[in-house]
């Protein structure tokens, strides 16, 4: 057992509370981003694939980077929210609005950087 968690004792379980710090956090969540953002752009070139609009390389490079961005942007997101230790509503909307507005900065420097 790491540091990171606390052990409370109660009559008839044990339970152990995650301390973890905010960067073990967004690592997580940006993990959990990539995931998605990966999937999402493998569907997505796939139906474009089949009908014959990708090369396969142009695919594997696509995919690679909506997973990095996605990754990355939901990992602002999730520091967004543990610094302000908001809860409930209020952090839905500041992670949903600070991922959103980080994807949207990283693809376009990514997408600038590509076509220079």
């Amino acid at each position: 057992m790491n540091n990171y968690y606390q052990q409370t004792q109660y009559p008839y379980h044990t339970t152990y509370t995650n301390n973890s710090p905010i960067f073990e956090q967004a690592w997580r969540m940006g993990v959990t981003g990539a995931v998605i953002g990966g999937a999402s752009a493998t569907t997505r070139s796939i139906l474009k694939y089949r009908a014959d609009k990708r090369e396969a390389s142009e695919i594997a490079r696509n995919t690679a980077r909506e997973a990095a961005s996605t990754g990355a942007a939901s990992m602002v997101g999730s520091i967004a929210v543990s610094t302000t230790k908001t809860s409930g509503l209020l952090a839905t909307v500041l992670f949903v609005s600070a991922t959103i507005g980080a994807k949207f900065l990283i693809d376009g420097i990514v997408s600038k950087k590509i076509t220079e």
